[in-house]
């Protein structure tokens, strides 16, 4: 009986013409145990969901020869088996879509699960006009946004230069723009023209990813992060991209290029008083809004707010086609190249300066300090005022003169003073528990560490020298129209504040 069942295999086979197997086999795929179907339509050069193995079956028939000349009275049977064979050899988990803008033509590229579309060319929604603006009412328009957002220029030709790098370590923006500036009204720029999508960064939680639709960012090459508050892990994750599952929907992975953080609030992770982490300062690049106006305040903007929008989007639009296709008529490698270049000097100019190791130290220098002033804190009777933190630290610190500390257990000394510190100085402070040694400037081996005739196992501080250790402070320029910028920290002696080169 199995030798007959594959005998009758062996003849399907054979009346099957194995090169349109092949070509159909490179456009009909299967997700979600064969319950989704996708197809790329060799016409339209774009992937389609089907909705049946009917309708599926219908546009094999009208595409592809499968069946052989002289067969086709076993047609039905002979796509049965095709299809079978077909859910086994095209079963993907994962759709991910992307655009190539040095591409002339779509193409399928897979892997064990994941299905790749690649579509060609730089893609932008058509810009319908509407109005007829007259030239010098328009460029009234942009300058007036341009007084108003300094960095205008210089942040779109950033935007355009993230989406044709490949690397895009440094492809984050924080902004903070306070109340009144229009941050939704910016956004909404980049939404209306498809190039940006803005979210909530609760949406980016594992929990929430399920609301947000892929087909939302196919062709957006900025996404905003409305509401930010601190840089969580999430956004480390998503450099180059994310797995979206939405309900009743493909899983896809959506590229990501360009993320910008919006807050009105300034963001723990950048204005906290444990400073900013270096793995963050090799990121992030901040473009602080705090003194700006408040939009509708400008009288061109309440004159004609619907005026004013149109003549933004329609100036964003031609930057970003000129831009583009200045970098796919340098060809990938030139472009590549010189987007690298604007993401570097965009960088440069907004990078925040990494602090956290010297705040934290600032911080357990101050309280080791308290503990060792409440230390000698004695009345008459051989008490000192009560204080649980530094209760807790004395079991954890023998003081052996004005200036050392003995620090029996390193690490629970480190806990007791960042849990009394606040908790977002807590949260940032805890990731640097494996780096007391930057931190305290000796190293974190446990020695035999004799004082007032007693032998203790710890590790020997000397406070005195990280207080004169050199600090970082902030500089700024006056620009010729009188505005101050900051332009970032230069490294001083503590005691005698001189510039240090």
């Amino acid at each position: 009986m199995a030798e007959k069942k594959q005998t009758d295999k062996v003849k399907i086979d054979d009346k099957i013409d194995r090169s349109e197997y092949d070509r159909l086999k490179s456009h009909v795929f299967f997700f979600k145990n064969a319950k989704e179907i996708v197809i790329f339509d060799p016409v339209s050069r774009e992937t389609k969901s089907l909705p049946s193995e009917k309708k599926l079956k219908l546009w094999i028939s009208k595409n592809f020869k499968i069946v052989l000349p002289g067969f086709e009275e076993d047609y039905d049977k002979i796509i049965e088996h095709v299809l079978l064979r077909l859910t086994i050899e095209n079963q993907f988990t994962v759709l991910s879509y992307e655009r190539d803008p040095f591409a002339t033509e779509a193409r399928i590229m897979r892997d064990d699960h994941k299905l790749h579309y690649i579509a060609p060319g730089f893609y932008m929604k058509p810009f319908i006009k509407k109005f007829e603006i007259p030239r010098e009412e328009a460029q009234a328009i942009l300058d007036d946004y341009r007084d108003h957002f300094p960095q205008f220029d210089e942040f779109l030709k950033w935007l355009i230069a993230v989406r044709f790098t490949t690397n895009r370590r440094t492809s984050y923006t924080y902004m903070r723009i306070p109340a009144g500036f229009g941050k939704s009204f910016l956004a909404s720029l980049f939404e209306d023209l498809g190039v940006g999508r803005k979210i909530n960064q609760n949406q980016l939680k594992p929990n929430s990813a399920g609301d947000l639709s892929p087909a939302d960012f196919r062709n957006a090459f900025i996404l905003m992060i409305d509401e930010f508050t601190h840089f969580a892990q999430e956004l480390k994750d998503i450099t180059h991209g994310m797995y979206l599952s939405p309900k009743y929907q493909l899983s896809e992975y959506v590229p990501l290029y360009a993320k910008v953080f919006m807050s009105a609030e300034k963001s723990t992770s950048f204005f906290g008083d444990a400073g900013v982490d270096a793995q963050l300062a090799e990121r992030v690049a901040i473009i602080d809004l705090g003194n700006a106006g408040r939009l509708e305040d400008r009288p061109l903007y309440k004159e004609n707010t619907l005026k004013y929008a149109y003549v933004l989007k329609l100036y964003i639009h031609h930057f970003f086609k000129k831009e583009a296709k200045k970098y796919v008529e340098m060809g990938e490698l030139a472009a590549n190249k010189a987007a690298n270049d604007v993401l570097d000097a965009h960088h440069r100019r907004y990078r925040v300066e990494a602090d956290t190791i010297e705040k934290i130290r600032e911080k357990c220098i101050e309280t080791l300090r308290e503990f060792m002033a409440w230390h000698e804190d004695i009345d008459s009777y051989g008490n000192r005022p009560r204080n649980t933190v530094f209760e807790r630290l004395e079991n954890e610190v023998v003081v052996k003169n004005e200036d050392e500390i003995i620090a029996k257990n390193p690490v629970k000394m480190y806990e007791i003073i960042i849990s009394e510190a606040g908790e977002q100085f807590r949260k940032t402070a805890r990731f640097k528990q494996t780096a007391l040694d930057e931190i305290f400037k000796v190293p974190m081996d446990r020695k035999p560490q004799r004082h007032a005739g007693k032998v203790f196992r710890g590790v020997l501080i000397n406070l005195a020298k990280l207080e004169k250790l050199p600090k970082k402070i902030p500089f700024a320029i006056e620009a010729p129209d009188g505005k101050v910028e900051l332009k970032g920290e230069v490294l001083v002696d503590a005691e005698t504040g001189q510039e240090l080169f």
